[in-house]
């Protein structure tokens, strides 16, 4: 019998996050806060240091900006990953 390592599902949405990063240079991040050390609840935390800014974009509490680029960003071919981190939008 195979033994699993446990991890959180913050730690999980991370690891995912990480590799679809490395697997397809089109895949960004963007939200608030993701850029902070703690991340958001730990799914994007390394993000920044790995992918650098080009890919992992901090916005200000602007949430219509913020979908309106991620749109923009989907339209030209990029794969964003939009963190909303108030469950209300």
């Amino acid at each position: 019998m195979t033994d699993f390592k446990k991890i959180t599902y913050a730690e999980a949405i991370n690891q995912g996050t990480h590799q679809a990063m490395e697997l397809d240079k089109n895949v960004m991040v963007m939200g608030q806060l993701i850029d902070y050390k703690p991340g958001i609840f730990g799914t994007t935390v390394g993000l920044t240091k790995k992918f650098g800014e080009e890919r992992v974009r901090d916005f200000p509490v602007a949430e219509s900006l913020m979908t309106s680029v991620g749109i923009g960003a989907a339209v030209t071919n990029k794969r964003v990953v939009l963190i909303h981190i108030r469950i209300d939008f």
